[in-house]
């Protein structure tokens, strides 16, 4: 018997899958099975908005097991829609700016449209860059036909708003919806999507519903809020687990996370926990996708626990509440005429209406940026948020909260960036701008060259690199161990010159040996020499001094007794030369 009802199961999800009348989908039976095909009409705007900023229509009352017309906003522009993409839970739905698409079974799933340039592109650039980058348009969506479902995400970061709605089944008509985040803050009375910003940790979203058979329903969202410093990349809003609400017992069911390459790239392990005693643990690479078959029929939670690349400390964990019915619970039947109302519609309650007279309470506002000035000339970015304290009192014939008194809390402040620093130079003070570079000297005259006492000083976001004793805006080069630029020096000795000595007798070859002197001066570390001229005598040249010195030659005696005689002399110089 058991084998006979799972090939019924086949045999309806086959049939259902045919009932769009075009390429069907990769669905896993027939309570999760998606179809879609593309109307032949192209409505867009040539040169119109990107597909980017393009809102979704027709997502927010789908119906299981019915055909639901998609389309993108009427501006769009022409080009990209011509090659829009729509998909939801990992399968193609259809192209174009208008399409018809069947989701068969309850659940909620990320209504995606790209275009094909964009897809095409992610084959070169990197999945973390590609999921950073906001190329089409997404929405969540809820596909419900019994149940009363709430849409929104489930994680986040501090302080950034996200919005929560519902997804109604088509024979339930709401005649209130009121909001409570749980933090203090004002109920929200409305049957139209609300948004609201939470602090860092595990968050509730509740929502209690009144319809017109006066029914009342309380629902509850969990939502896991990181810190702005968590470092995590990817898209939070968009990660969820899709898939169905509602699936059939003993048979394979198809659960995903959503933005599964942006997880990939951030490092990120996974577990699932199915709520029937059995778990799985992988990384993003094989664990985004999982197959579970429930044995039992019955109520369960499926979670999925994220732990990202950077730490246990950016952990978040996703719940779907799943419901595994029978072949039998299955099957189609007839659906109930909604029973008339017994009594009147309910008056919606007011959200700011207050119990006790004079009671007070403290609530907070909407976070808000501000771009402030800092150190000089910088700026950083702070967050602020009112605290408004509000007191009961009496309007008209109601009791509402008042506001008293509305107090600026400063939540965080930026980083001062961009600040410029004050130098100190020889001639006064100047400013340099972040990033700026300008050259000082710690001398203006060196005795060397100026490369020697050249620095360059940068201000980095108001923090000046470099010695305070570099202050001098221009330099001039010395000349190395003569002195620095415009050192003078006069009667300098650079040789010496021979010059011919005028003997009175004419002798050559007599010379004095004369220093010869000059001028010189350091001109921008080059020596000039000027006014060469003659000096002192370094050695003078001696003239020969002549004298007669006698010989002993003498001449013959010219007589024997009382005659003469003459004696030789010789004429010889002061060296006794001849």
């Amino acid at each position: 018997m058991r084998n006979t009802m799972l090939r019924k199961t086949t045999l309806v999800a086959t049939a259902l899958l045919l009932l769009a009348g075009c390429k069907p989908g990769t669905g896993t039976g027939n309570v999760n099975s998606v179809n879609g095909y593309s109307t032949s009409g192209i409505i867009c705007q040539n040169s119109g908005m990107p597909l980017a900023d393009s809102a979704i229509s027709g997502s927010d009352r789908l119906v299981s097991g019915q055909s639901n017309t998609l389309s993108l906003d009427s501006s769009v522009d022409c080009a990209e829609a011509k090659q829009a993409i729509w998909s939801a839970g990992g399968v193609t739905l259809g192209k174009g700016s208008q399409i018809s698409a069947k989701i068969n079974g309850t659940g909620i799933y990320l209504l995606s449209v790209d275009s094909v340039a964009n897809l095409a592109s992610s084959k070169n650039v990197s999945s973390k860059l590609l999921a950073n980058s906001k190329v089409g348009t997404s929405a969540l969506v809820g596909v419900t036909n019994s149940s009363l479902l709430i849409v929104g995400p489930q994680v986040g970061t501090e302080f950034n708003a996200y919005t929560f709605s519902l997804a109604v089944p088509a024979r339930m008509q709401l005649v209130s919806a009121q909001w409570n985040f749980n933090d203090g803050s004002a109920l929200v009375q409305s049957l139209t999507p609300v948004s609201h910003s939470f602090r860092a940790g595990a968050r509730s979203v509740s929502v209690t519903t009144v319809d017109t058979n006066n029914q009342t329903t309380q629902l509850t969202h969990t939502i896991s809020i990181l810190p702005l410093t968590s470092g995590v990349d990817c898209p939070l809003e968009n990660l969820v687990i899709t898939g169905p609400t509602v699936v059939a017992a003993e048979t394979l069911s198809k659960f995903s996370l959503s933005e599964a390459s942006c997880l990939a790239a951030e490092g990120t392990q996974i577990t699932w926990n199915f709520g029937d005693g059995t778990s799985v643990t992988g990384t993003a690479a094989d664990s985004t996708t999982v197959r579970h078959e429930y044995s039992v029929a019955g109520n369960y939670t499926l979670t999925a626990t994220i732990r990202f690349g950077l730490g246990d400390a950016n952990t978040v964990t996703l719940t779907r509440e799943i419901k595994a019915e029978s072949f039998l619970e299955q099957m189609p039947g007839p659906v109930p005429e909604p029973t008339p109302a017994p009594t009147p519609t309910p008056v919606p309650v007011d959200p700011n209406a207050c119990a006790q007279l004079t009671a007070t309470r403290t609530i907070d506002g909407q976070v808000r940026s501000r771009t402030e000035l800092c150190g000089l000339n910088g700026q950083r970015e702070n967050t602020y948020r009112d605290q408004i304290t509000q007191v009961c009192q009496v309007s008209g014939e109601n009791q509402i909260w008042t506001e008293q008194t509305r107090t600026e809390v400063q939540l965080s402040e930026g980083t001062c960036t961009k600040q410029s620093c004050q130098l100190t130079t020889a001639t006064g003070s100047q400013i340099l701008t972040d990033g700026q570079t300008v050259t000082l000297y710690s001398a203006a005259n060196p005795v060397g060259q100026c490369l020697a006492v050249q620095e360059n000083r940068t201000c980095t976001n108001g923090v000046l690199s470099g010695s305070l004793n570099a202050q001098h805006l221009t330099c001039e080069n010395g000349c190395a161990d003569f002195g620095p630029n415009g050192t003078i020096k006069e009667g300098v000795t650079i040789g010496d010159v021979s010059t011919p000595v005028a003997c009175a007798f004419g002798e050559q070859g007599i010379v004095n040996v004369v220093h010869q002197i000059a001028d010189r001066t350091c001109q921008s570390g080059q020596v000039i020499t000027s006014n060469t001229r003659n000096g002192e005598i370094k050695t003078a040249g001696i003239c020969p001094v002549y004298n007669y010195a006698p010989t002993e030659n003498w001449s013959t005696c010219s007589a024997d007794c009382g005659g003469s005689q003459n004696r030789t002399f010789e004429c010889r110089g002061n060296s006794d030369e001849v």
